[in-house]
């Protein structure tokens, strides 16, 4: 956990794997004291009572968002998806942040990854 929940948070940064340097850089650049990121070393077996501690420390209308560098159709969001049963977000909604649907896990390409990646990190923080 980077970060202390409370009611000063405003948004709740879920992620797994190496994707969470990006976030801690851009949240260090940003100087984003109201996000705090939450990073997910084990997706089974579901560690659903250290989630929920966190959650409840929240408040309410704190924005909680899973964020991963593959696609929406693959990853942990894929297997988390379908049976985190509202206890990823404890009864909130979970906005996913990553790239689109894809056949493949990455672009190929060095230079379109790195504007991809750019774009999540931006979206995960960014206000929409």
């Amino acid at each position: 956990i980077d970060g202390s929940p409370g009611p000063a948070i405003r948004k709740l940064l879920i992620a797994s794997g190496r994707v969470i340097y990006d976030l801690l850089a851009e949240k260090e650049a940003r100087g984003a004291t109201d996000v705090m990121i939450l990073r997910l070393e084990q997706i089974y077996p579901f560690p659903r009572a250290e989630i929920q501690g966190v959650l409840h420390g929240l408040s309410q209308d704190c924005d909680v968002r899973w964020v991963q560098d593959e696609p929406r159709n693959m990853g942990a969001w894929s297997f988390l998806r379908d049976r985190d049963g509202g206890f990823l977000g404890g009864g909130r909604r979970v906005r996913f942040i990553g790239r689109a649907w894809s056949a493949s896990p990455a672009s190929g390409s060095k230079s379109v990854h790195d504007v991809e990646q750019a774009d999540l990190i931006s979206r995960a923080f960014d206000d929409e």
